[in-house]
């Protein structure tokens, strides 16, 4: 947990530089919150002054990170950015990752599930949030429209 905390802070800086401001999901003084605020301005704004009507896209990835596949989430990092010796740990602190379910009966016993990200740190959030962007990204028309 120590070596996480230090890695996020080495690299947090390059990773939310690479977020656009619409990401709330791992990042610093953040919250959904401010993006339900905007949205609710935009809808009443639109109403208010008889706007044609409006389209909105929203993505909610809760829990997104519970599933993130660690090999293209560290090459979504490295187009972020982040390329130096922080970028191996990463990957090497998550290859391999022994998995248990506490439970009211007791521990359950623990299986290896490989290539994916640590559950309980600060890193899958931030990881979360640049892959987040770079999905975005793929749902950005590639001409405008008229």
């Amino acid at each position: 947990m120590i070596k996480d905390k230090l890695v996020y802070n080495n690299i947090y800086e390059k990773a939310d530089s690479n977020m656009s401001d619409s990401q709330a999901g791992g990042r610093k003084g953040r919250c959904y919150w401010e993006n339900l605020f905007i949205l609710y301005s935009i809808i009443n704004s639109s109403l208010q002054k008889e706007c044609k009507p409006l389209d909105i896209t929203l993505y909610d990835l809760e829990k997104a990170f519970d599933s993130l596949d660690l090999i293209e989430s560290c090459n979504e990092m490295f187009e972020a950015g982040v390329k130096n010796d922080k970028l191996a740990i990463i990957y090497e602190g998550n290859r391999k990752n022994e998995v248990a379910i506490n439970t009211p009966f007791g521990q359950t016993y623990c299986i290896l599930i490989p290539d994916i990200l640590s559950q309980g740190v600060s890193l899958p959030p931030l990881i979360c949030g640049v892959s987040a962007v770079s999905y975005t990204h793929l749902t950005l028309p590639t001409t405008p429209y008229v």
